[in-house]
């Protein structure tokens, strides 16, 4: 299970809104201190990503909590997202390419490519399947507070 730490910013109609930070490889490689990337990801301001999940834990803003989702899960949602979209492009381009030429292989090409969106966009709507796509809610971090008298 790939799995992410998240703050709730908000509670609403059991569905909790959570904040993510973006977070690059750059911070655990050894050699980030002589590497450009590393420089300009940490020029530009950190990144915070809003998801919004179903949740049946007793949770409040300002909670910490895991989220997760399944290896094979992410890797279909991958596929369906950008392979297939592709695929039918490759596809409208070829026959077009044998009905008409270049130009007309460019835009079959490019209808295929938008038909593909299209369909894969009512079909995740229509069939409720985006709900699977979706990371969960695996539990709530529990801080320890520690007093000293």
């Amino acid at each position: 299970m790939i799995q992410e730490t998240a703050i709730v910013s908000n509670i609403k109609d059991g569905y909790a809104d959570l904040i993510i930070d973006s977070q690059s490889a750059c911070g655990a490689c050894a050699s980030k201190s002589s590497c450009g990337q590393s420089s300009i990801l940490n020029s530009s301001p950190k990144q915070k990503n809003v998801l919004r999940i179903y949740s049946q834990l007793s949770l409040q803003a300002g909670d910490t909590v895991i989220i997760g989702i399944k290896p094979n899960q992410l890797l279909l949602a991958t596929v369906m997202m950008y392979i297939l979209p592709l695929i039918v492009f490759i596809i409208f381009a070829v026959i077009g390419k044998y009905l008409g030429g270049e130009h007309t292989s460019i835009l079959a090409g490019l209808f295929g490519l938008f038909c593909g969106i299209f369909f894969l966009r009512k079909y995740v709507s229509q069939n409720k399947i985006s709900n699977q796509f979706q990371p969960k809610i695996l539990n709530k971090v529990v801080s320890i507070k520690s007093e000293c008298t």
